[in-house]
C-alpha cells in the first residue's frame, strides 16, 4: 500500500480531497497532473447513494469537517463528526475488486474512504468490502436520519412512504421545505433520472430546487400530464437538472417515495 500503483496513495487522496472542496465551493482547482475527481461525492455503480447524501450535505455545509473526516479515516482508520463515530472494518479498509480496468472506474478513492467507511460502520453482520457488494450498501431512511442527527442536524420533516409513492399534495408539501437552510433528501426509483433504471425505491437524491413545469413550480392544481422542464438535484457526483427527458408530473410521482428534510449540519 501507499505506492504509486495504490489508488489510496497519500498524494492521490490529498489531491482529490483538495480538488473536490475547491470545485464544490466555486474555487480554482489546484494544479496537478493527477486526474481530478467529480465535483461532488459519486458512488458510481456502488449502492452507496445513502452515504453520498450525507457526505454531500457535509461537503456543502462544513467543508472543514468533510476534509478532516477523510484525512482522519486515511491516517487513523476512524473519525468522529459530532457524535457520529465512523470506524470501518478491516475489509472496508482493504477492499476487494476495487477497480475494473482503470483506477477510479468503480469508485474514487476519497468516495470509498468516506462513503464505504460510513456504510460499513453501520453494518452489524455484513462487511462492506467491495464496490461490487450491493446488499451491504443499502441504506434505510432511519439510518440516514441517524447520521444527520448525530452530526448535529435536526429532522425537520419526514414523509417517506413504505407501501406506496407520493401523491401530488405530499410532493408539494415536501418540496415546500427546499430553501438554503435545509437539505431535502428523497427516496426514489432511479428511472426518473437521466440514464437511471427502475421505478421501485432504489436510490437517494438531494434536491436544491424542486421540479417545475412551463407554468412554474408544481402546485396542487398542476396537471398530472404536465412536462417537468426544470429542477436542480444532486446525484452521482453532479448537481443540475438531471431528470429523464419527457418526464411528466405523473411519471415523477410514480418514482417518488417521499423524503427527509434536515437542517444544515452546524
Amino acid at each position: 500500500m501507499d505506492t504509486p500503483q495504490d489508488p489510496f496513495e497519500k498524494n492521490k487522496v490529498y489531491y482529490q480531497l483538495k480538488s473536490r472542496v475547491a470545485l464544490a465551493h466555486g474555487h480554482p482547482q489546484p494544479k496537478s497532473s493527477m486526474p481530478a475527481p467529480p465535483t461532488f461525492p459519486n458512488q458510481l455503480t456502488t449502492s452507496l447513494c445513502g452515504p453520498a447524501t450525507f457526505f454531500y450535505a457535509l461537503l456543502m455545509d462544513r467543508p472543514d469537517l468533510y476534509t478532516q473526516a477523510i484525512i482522519d479515516l486515511w491516517e487513523t482508520g476512524e473519525t468522529t463528526i459530532g457524535t457520529l463515530h465512523i470506524k470501518p472494518s478491516h475489509g472496508a479498509c482493504n477492499p476487494k475488486n476495487f477497480s475494473d480496468k482503470n483506477e477510479n472506474d468503480r469508485i474514487w478513492a476519497i468516495d470509498w474512504i468516506s462513503l464505504a467507511s460510513l456504510r460499513d460502520s453501520e453494518n452489524m453482520f455484513l462487511d462492506y468490502d467491495s464496490p461490487l457488494d450491493q446488499l451491504a450498501g443499502i441504506t434505510l431512511p432511519g439510518t440516514i436520519a441517524d447520521w444527520f442527527t448525530k452530526a448535529g442536524a435536526s429532522v425537520v420533516f419526514e414523509n417517506v412512504q413504505y407501501t406506496s409513492h407520493l401523491n401530488q399534495q405530499q410532493l408539494v408539501e415536501l418540496f415546500g421545505h427546499i430553501d438554503p437552510q435545509h437539505h431535502v433528501a428523497t427516496l426514489i426509483g432511479a428511472g426518473m433520472l437521466e440514464n437511471g433504471e427502475g421505478s421501485v425505491k432504489n436510490h437517494w437524491i438531494t434536491w436544491e430546487q424542486g421540479p417545475a413545469t412551463a407554468e412554474g413550480e408544481v402546485t396542487p392544481t398542476t396537471a398530472p400530464g404536465a412536462a417537468i422542464t426544470g429542477s436542480t438535484l444532486f446525484t452521482w457526483g453532479q448537481v443540475g437538472h438531471l431528470l429523464a427527458k419527457n418526464l411528466t408530473l405523473q411519471g415523477l410521482l410514480k418514482h417518488l417515495y417521499g423524503g427527509l428534510v434536515f437542517s444544515k449540519i452546524p
